[in-house]
């Protein structure tokens, strides 16, 4: 049987914060070894099951066990972004500003 590697966990997170990636694998014998990858570079001491990203980018797993390597497909971490968005602001007047959650 050949090993599988795939990556989960949520692949959006607020300015400031972070999110957790999980390697989830089937089909590997042994005890596995991790090395992850942000924008095709090796990220030093991510070598667990789990890892915890606070930048944006393509991230990559590939994992090693039994004598197979194997790599998961690509996924994109992206950071929400406030707009704020102003309405009725004039002088003297009273207004209404609105934050806007958009998903870049």
């Amino acid at each position: 049987m050949s090993g599988t590697v795939a990556i989960s966990g949520n692949l959006r997170f607020c300015a400031g914060g972070n999110t957790q990636l999980s390697a989830d694998i089937s089909g590997f014998t042994g005890t596995p070894s991790y090395a992850w990858r942000r924008n095709g570079v090796n990220m030093p001491g991510a070598t667990t099951a789990t890892i915890t990203v606070d930048n944006p980018g393509l991230y990559t797993v590939t994992v090693s066990a039994g004598g197979q390597t194997v790599t998961s497909a690509q996924v994109q971490v992206r950071v929400f972004r406030l707009q704020p968005l102003v309405l009725n602001a004039c002088p003297g007047s009273t207004g209404n500003v609105n934050l806007v959650l958009l998903d870049n």
